[in-house]
C-alpha cells in the first residue's frame, strides 16, 4: 500500500472533524460548504485506500476511519436538519 495515500486520507478525515466542528458551531454557509467538501474527500481517500486491497496489517486502523467517518457524516447530516 502507497502509505502517502494513507497519510492522505487519515490528514483528510481530520481536517473533516475540524470542518464539521466548526459548521456546528456557526450559521455560516460557508462553514458548512466546507464541512461537505471535507467529508466528501475524506470518503473519496477511503475508496481509494480500499481499492488497494492489501489492507491485513491496517485493517484495524481502516475500521476505526470508517467509523470516524460515519460519525462525521451523521453529524453533518444532523446540523443540515436545522
Amino acid at each position: 500500500m502507497n502509505s502517502e495515500v494513507y497519510k492522505n486520507m487519515k490528514e483528510s478525515v481530520e481536517h473533516t472533524r475540524q470542518a464539521v466542528i466548526k459548521a456546528q458551531s456557526s450559521h455560516d454557509a460557508e462553514a458548512h460548504q466546507q464541512a461537505q467538501y471535507q467529508l466528501s474527500l475524506s470518503k473519496q481517500w477511503l475508496r481509494e485506500i480500499e481499492e488497494y486491497g492489501e489492507l491485513e496489517e491496517i485493517a484495524a486502523e481502516i475500521h476505526r476511519i470508517k467509523e470516524d467517518i460515519k460519525h462525521l457524516s451523521e453529524a453533518y447530516e444532523s446540523i443540515r436538519a436545522y
